[in-house]
């Protein structure tokens, strides 16, 4: 007992050690100076008023602070912003320098942003040559305002801030570092049913990942009070199937009905905008009429009883937080159950625990959870049912008999994918290689025995499929039309068709393109779209290959083409189908819609899905290898070190609508208690 806690009071000791001595090397260093109030004069962009604020006239806003003669490591700059056109949360600025090797301003660095709510944003770290002979500041504010410089301190001392965030990080860091070390014992210590310990442990990481994916829902208010008129899109679709009908109230402008062709995006834009006329964007024309083409699950799910018991719109972002939570519990049970299914007795604890971590983080969910948008919710609601599914098919596989319940449960929850996001239905293939032994070998399944369990399983998909094409044939006469070619953005989508060109694209950039990092926080930046591809596509940015940071699924794929470790056969048939699904599924995103930061969640689920399945039977493999144990052990560390802050830093990118620009107090907050040395 005593050894199972020594971790963790070890990694609490480290962690407050390294917070005060570290993480406050910036304090005491500048403690080393007596600060001086610095004298400065406008070089140009303002002028001085009586009352001793400073007028911007252009921008940049100049200021020099003169004749210095000494060494000057901090440089501290407060200012309020008296007046706007809106309040401005941060100001940029840049800093010049002079000193004993440079006769003349240099830049000491990219513009830096100020926060009045933030105290250390205003302590600038200054790197200079010896003895500093001059400061030039640059103020980026409009002409017009009015700015009271309020602290202007040469060698400020910065405060000491002990970060409980930055414990927290480090903390779970060490204990990580020594549980899971290779050296370590408890990677003897395998995963079993019954063991408290490891319910206790599993229950703590549960309740820590529902709280980051909570947490990041409210990261952007962008998503939390929306103000897009195309995101209330399923509301309206809501309020027009309480009234009986299928197209939204809202008619289009007789405009579009006149255009020859009003999904041309360049034509319809121009006649909109001399006819001062205005439309759904993103919404499927059909025949006159405004429809959603987005699965209607979500809003049978959580739209339409909100609406039909409150009369207001269902807030988007409490479906995706509530889908979310599901996720996460659907993803520990899904991983639990291929264990006790497939590799008893066979996986460490620890192995399984950080497995399914990087399921969990690296799939494309948690990005989804800190963009909690209308345009996300269907995808995580399929992938969620998808993962419900999987589990009730796999649970149901009981010694003597298929649990009829949970066959029909996982039916209709795969079923439902499609009324969700429709490519998603691949995932239902798995159903063969889970169920195969079942049919043909048990007879349990399609035999005079099972007739009426059997046919409840092909009525959960009929019954589905039948209101699916139903509400297709009712919309666009056609029961296969699910309306997205007719959506009204940017190209015109109904004559897309299907090219080879923009596959190998796709590939490079949803899947093998390395990420953009660079040296400043959040570190990871946009990757480069460039492409030889003459063609009309749509993209988005995104910050790197899906396989070559998420090492766990790249494993994955190499450990399928050794078959011969698969003593299961059908384990191995399940991780092949559900890597070659993720494939197609990256594919049929690309021909369809494009390249989109988003859709990494459709087939980053099963990726893993496929990786989990490959790496437990490689540890199945090597159990009795010392050798190969420890090499798995090693490589397995730093796959979840990779993945893990890969999908952590996430969080704080995205390729619109920023945090940084949204909620630069929160984005910046975590700025400088991360990155505690700039």
């Amino acid at each position: 007992m005593r050894e199972k806690y020594f971790g963790l009071f070890l990694a609490i000791f480290w962690a407050l050690a390294i917070e005060v001595t570290i993480c406050q090397y910036t304090s005491y260093f500048s403690f080393v100076k007596e600060p001086e109030n610095a004298t400065y004069r406008i070089s140009s962009g303002g002028e001085e008023n009586p009352d001793g604020t400073i007028t911007i006239t252009d921008t940049p806003l100049n200021l020099e602070i003169y004749d210095i003669g000494k060494e000057v490591n901090v440089l501290k700059l407060n200012f309020t912003r008296l007046s706007g056109e809106k309040e401005e949360v941060t100001t940029p600025v840049i800093v010049y320098g002079k000193d004993e090797a440079n006769d003349n301003y240099f830049v000491l660095s990219s513009y830096r942003e100020i926060l009045p709510e933030s105290e250390r944003s205003q302590y600038l770290r200054l790197h200079m040559s010896g003895k500093c002979e001059g400061i030039s500041i640059s103020i980026y504010a409009a002409p017009g305002e009015k700015i009271r410089l309020d602290e202007l301190i040469l060698n400020a001392h910065i405060p000491f801030n002990i970060s409980p965030l930055r414990l927290s990080v480090m903390i779970l860091t060490f204990c990580f570092l020594f549980y899971a070390r290779s050296e370590g014992a408890y990677y003897k210590i395998i995963k079993a049913d019954k063991d408290n310990t490891q319910k206790v442990i599993t229950a703590l990481v549960i309740a820590l990942q529902i709280f980051v994916f909570c947490s990041a829902v409210f990261f952007n208010p962008d998503f939390i009070e929306v103000n897009w008129r195309h995101h209330m899109q399923y509301h309206e679709l809501a309020v027009a199937l309480s009234k009986g009908q299928l197209y939204l109230e809202e008619m289009p402008s007789g405009i579009l009905a006149d255009l020859s062709n009003p999904y041309d995006f360049v034509t319809r834009e121009k006649i909109m905008n001399i006819t001062n006329q205005s439309y759904i964007w993103d919404c499927a024309y059909y025949d006159g009429k405004y429809y959603v083409y987005f699965g209607v699950v979500p809003v049978m799910l959580f739209y339409l009883p909100w609406y039909l018991l409150t009369g207001n719109a269902f807030p988007t972002w409490l479906g995706i937080l509530i889908t979310g939570v599901v996720f996460v519990l659907a993803a520990f049970r899904l991983s639990e159950n291929i264990v006790k299914r497939y590799f008893k007795n066979s996986v460490p604890y620890i192995t399984w625990l950080l497995c399914t971590l990087l399921m969990v983080n690296g799939c494309g969910v948690l990005t989804i959870m800190r963009r909690p948008d209308f345009y996300s919710l269907p995808i995580l609601l399929g992938v969620t049912l998808s993962l419900l599914g999987i589990n009730f098919w796999i649970s149901s596989l009981e010694e003597e008999k298929v649990s009829t319940w949970k066959l029909v449960a996982g039916c209709l929850c795969m079923a439902l994918v499609a009324g969700c996001r429709p490519q998603l239905v691949l995932g239902s293939l798995l159903i063969f290689p889970i169920y195969w032994e079942a049919v043909f070998k048990r007879r349990q399944l399609f035999s005079a025995n099972s007739k009426g369990k059997t046919t409840l399983a092909i009525l959960a998909y009929a019954f589905v499929a039948a209101g699916l094409m139903l509400y297709n044939w009712r919309r666009f006469d056609s029961p296969f039309d699910f309306g997205a070619a007719y959506n009204l953005t940017t190209n015109d989508m109904t004559k897309r068709g299907f090219e080879l060109g923009r596959i190998p694209v796709a590939l490079f950039r949803y899947l093998f393109q390395c990420p953009n990092v660079s040296g400043d926080f959040p570190y990871l930046q946009v990757t480069s779209g460039g492409t030889t591809y003459l063609g009309q596509t749509i993209s988005e940015g995104t910050f790197g290959g899906f396989l070559t940071v998420n090492l766990l699924a790249l494993a994955g794929i190499v450990i399928l083409f050794n078959r011969k470790i698969f003593t299961d056969k059908k384990v191995w048939a399940m991780s092949a189908m559900a890597a070659g699904a993720a494939f197609i599924i990256v594919c049929a995103d690309a021909e369809l819609a494009g390249i989109l930061p988003r859709y990494y969640s459709d087939f980053g689920w099963l990726f893993y899905l496929s990786a989990l399945l490959a790496w437990f039977t490689k540890w199945k493999s090597k159990r009795d290898s010392a050798e190969g144990i420890m090499v798995l052990r090693k490589a397995q560390n730093i796959i979840f070190a990779i993945g893990m802050a890969f999908a952590l830093l996430l969080l704080f990118t995205d390729s619109s609508n920023t945090l940084k620009e949204a909620n630069p107090q929160l984005y910046y907050y975590f700025y400088y208690e991360l990155a505690f040395w700039a």
